[in-house]
Formats: structure tokens, sequence, C-alpha cells
């Protein structure tokens, strides 16, 4: 079979098992890793409304509403776009 310039095409080298393995895992780091990230940030949003509750007071409240806003939603939000 010609490549169209006359020379008999060569096939696409076969990627080695330990490229396509290292290729899996690193994938594999960078999903777990960000749902990781994204539970605990969820266990630390618990642990300060626990302590918001424990003795409730306006700025613990709104610690955990900041808190809340700042991290657990971008982190739910770009876990969620990424499945799209």
């Amino acid at each position: 079979m010609n490549g169209g310039d006359g020379f008999p095409s060569r096939p696409p080298p076969e990627p080695s098992t330990l490229a396509v393995v290292v290729a899996a895992f690193t994938g594999l780091g960078y999903a777990l890793s960000a749902r990781a990230l994204l539970l605990l940030s969820i266990i630390g949003t618990f642990v300060l409304a626990v302590m918001a509750v424990d003795q409730p007071t306006a700025l613990r409240l709104w610690t955990v509403v900041v808190f809340a806003v700042l991290v657990v939603l971008p982190m739910v939000y770009l876990e969620v776009g990424k499945r799209r």
C-alpha cells in the first residue's frame, strides 16, 4: 500500500503498555483527587456547621455560609460541569 508519495506507508506505532497504564492512572488520579477535595470541603463545612450550632453567633453562622459559597459551591460546579 502506498502513502501517496510513492513510498509504502508504515502503520502508526503501537503505544507501549506502560504508556497506556500511566495514562489511565493519571486520569484516575485527577478524577479521584477532585472528588477527594470535594469530600474534604464538605466535611469541613459540616465541622464548621457543628461548631456554629454548638455556640450560635452571627459570626460563626456567616463563616459557614461564606465557606460554603466560596469553597463548596465552586467545587460542586466544577465536578458537575466536568461530566457534561
